[in-house]
């Protein structure tokens, strides 16, 4: 994937939490490889341009640490990636080599994982559940899960244990 430069171009006179949001996206995004904002000359609510700039390296110093040291992470994984050849090249295959204690997990996210041949939850208040108890016993818990902020391999499992429908075990 090529990388590409953002210009963000305004006046930031003052720079407001939506300045800042727009360019903390924009340096989470994986294909941009630097942002330029670009600050108007002129004078805005008492506040020139040199003060506007000092305010923005104030803001984002957070996000500009955070860039800075993604990029380099992504180079060293890059020179690792070429000196051993024989590691896999997708982050998949990457984090099934990292972490192969996952392999329990029903979830990426480790939310449900398989235990003695029953899908059982791994967080909150109903830790060491299985699923069909939830289903059966507390369903407004799993109702919760669907409206909450969960992957949608999650709320898929919970949308179907709700209707009755259970994975089965994998085989080894």
């Amino acid at each position: 994937m090529e990388k590409v430069t953002v210009l963000y171009p305004g006046g930031f006179k003052p720079p407001h939490g939506g300045h800042i949001d727009l360019i903390r996206k924009y340096a989470e995004l994986p294909e941009v490889k630097e942002i330029w904002v670009l600050v108007g000359p002129g004078v805005r609510d008492g506040i020139v341009q040199d003060q506007a700039v000092q305010m923005l390296e104030k803001l984002t110093e957070d996000i500009i640490d955070f860039f800075n040291d993604s990029q380099k992470a992504a180079e060293i994984l890059d020179k690792q990636l070429e000196i051993h050849q024989n590691l896999p090249k997708n982050v998949a295959g990457l984090h099934a080599l990292c972490r192969p204690e996952l392999d329990n997990y029903v979830d990426p996210e480790g939310k449900f994982i398989w235990s003695n041949g029953e899908i059982v939850c791994n967080f909150g208040r109903n830790f060491g559940w299985t699923l069909k108890q939830l289903a059966s016993q507390t369903p407004d818990y799993l109702q919760w899960m669907l409206s909450s902020d969960f992957s949608p391999d999650v709320k898929k499992l919970v949308y179907n244990a709700l209707q009755g429908k259970f994975p089965k075990p994998k085989v080894k």
